[in-house]
């Protein structure tokens, strides 16, 4: 079984062989595999443990459960973007939309050519891909789970002929609740709480949770083992220091907390590209008023993309919020937010993505913890402002009656004439009010320790034996949901890992 770590805990471990920090797409998939091929693993999550019979639909329970700083953080710069991250068994996969797309065949090509390895290549990672999908039953989502504002903004696309595909979900019998991020609870999500990490308990893992690591220890160019204490996620009360000593250490703590362990283990003072190329994919939301119900609550959290745009690095769709999350996501205040959410049953929201061509990078305070800077350039501001322009056109296309702009100064458009005053508008960064939940790169992988973090097989350059498995080595950014990505990657990486353990035992 999964454990919450307790001071008189009898069954605290004190050594293995594998030691693996996170529980999510990257961790759970290093522990199942390691686990599965005869390693003594053991995972320690920052987050508690949530089954699903625990999870419920009320945000202001499940928010600081499941997220970290209940889903608060921002970035620092003239264009905050407000992110989020899991902190919970099962990590972000336990509150993401389930969207599992794979890598496009550009960006590998493009990633094979700069680490020298033809591993990247899409036809050799297709077998790979076609494996963690079959773990998870990756599918398209079926016609019966579209939601009526989804099939509103799909017919309003095939009026304009762009180009669109069916989303690919990891979900098994989906009863359409549209309670995604704040944990499936039906369990037809296939995250790591449900699939991978069972996976790992059945081979032997030993998973932990509310346990925080401080530190890896190191002893010259080798980790001795981790430092951890007992965290209460609700107050942050923490324990005593342990430490597990490992034979191996796996990293898989996520865009920002990889590289803060990094830093307070000191091997961000050797590794100056720590934490130096923040990737986002900024994203941003329309919400359109429709004349009648369209009961966006009934379907899918999301059912299709539209790819028209995908080489100016611009993806749209149509997503879901629950009332809570969506009366604070509004830019107002008072009766206004009291007006729109009296309409609630005739609200959509709508969203564009934007590939991010700048990154920006985290600064650590001297206790080691993250804060992001991130610069948004005015090629991607004028990108946002292409993309708002598409999404309130096909809101009116498809008959919405106003759309609520993300713009601080012109919230409203009332008229296809209020989107040509838009047009006309030089937009500034700062009036955008944007989202982020795809947070990657800043534990690059790359060729050399001068420019990166990790060799091609996740290893951390100048360490023997301590790995980074999640999307904070990504090499840039890859403008799809990152989940599958993560674990096609960690899947990989735990192949090739265990194949040179077997070829280095047989040798000695």
């Amino acid at each position: 079984m999964i454990r919450n770590l307790r001071g008189s805990n009898p069954d605290l471990p004190d050594r293995c062989q594998v030691c693996v920090i996170g529980s999510g797409a990257g961790g759970a998939v290093v522990a199942a595999e390691l686990a599965e091929a005869g390693f003594d693993v053991v995972v320690l999550e920052e987050g508690g443990y949530y089954p699903t019979s625990e999870l419920s639909h009320d945000p202001l329970r499940m928010l600081p459960r499941l997220y970290r700083n209940a889903g608060g953080d921002s970035t620092l710069g003239r264009a905050p973007i407000m992110y989020t991250e899991g902190r919970c068994v099962g990590g972000s996969t336990v509150i993401n939309a389930g969207v599992c797309y794979r890598t496009p065949s550009d960006v590998l090509h493009r990633w094979a050519m700069g680490l020298g390895t033809l591993d990247f290549m899409p036809e050799n990672l297709a077998p790979i891909f076609e494996q963690v999908e079959k773990h998870l039953h990756v599918s398209p989502v079926p016609q019966e789970l579209y939601s009526k504002d989804a099939k509103y903004m799909l017919e309003a696309a095939q009026g304009k002929n762009y180009h669109s595909v069916p989303v690919l979900r990891n979900i098994h019998a989906c009863q359409g609740t549209n309670l995604c991020i704040l944990g499936c609870p039906t369990g037809a999500k296939q995250s790591t709480l449900v699939t991978y990490l069972p996976r790992a308990q059945k081979a032997g893992a030993r998973i932990f949770a509310n346990c925080r690591v401080q530190k890896i220890e190191l002893d010259g160019d080798r980790a001795a083992g981790v430092e951890y204490h007992e965290l209460d996620p609700l107050t942050g009360q923490r324990g005593p220091l342990r430490f597990l000593q490992a034979d191996w250490v796996f990293v898989a703590a996520g865009g920002t907390q990889s590289p803060s362990i990094l830093f307070r283990s000191g091997i961000a003072r050797k590794l100056r590209f720590v934490g130096k190329t923040l990737f986002l994919h900024p994203n941003t939301k329309c919400v359109g008023i429709f004349p009648d119900e369209v009961n966006a609550w009934q379907g899918s959290v999301q059912s299709f993309q539209i790819d028209e745009f995908a080489e100016e690095g611009l993806t749209l769709g149509a997503t879901f919020l629950p009332p809570g999350i969506l009366a604070l996501a509004l830019p107002f205040y008072g009766r206004e937010v009291d007006r729109i959410m009296e309409q609630y049953n005739h609200l959509s929201v709508w969203g564009v993505l934007v590939e991010d061509s700048h990154p920006g990078r985290l600064r650590f305070s001297p206790k080691g913890l993250p804060m992001a800077t991130y610069k948004l350039t005015r090629d991607d501001t004028e990108r946002f402002k292409f993309g708002i322009l598409k999404l309130a056109g096909l809101f009116f296309e498809a008959g919405a009656r106003e759309v609520l702009l993300p713009i601080r100064g012109m919230e409203y458009a009332r008229s296809r004439d209020d989107l040509r005053q838009l047009e006309r508008y030089r937009l500034k960064a700062e009036q955008l009010s944007l989202f982020s939940v795809h947070l990657m790169g800043t534990c690059r992988m790359g060729l050399y320790p001068q420019t990166s973090v990790v060799d091609v097989h996740h290893r951390v350059h100048g360490l023997r034996n301590v790995f980074i498995t999640d999307a904070s080595v990504f090499p840039g950014p890859i403008r799809v949901n990152p989940m599958l990505t993560i674990m096609a990657m960690a899947t990989r990486a735990a192949h090739n890992f265990v194949e040179y353990q077997r070829r280095f035992s047989q040798a000695a």
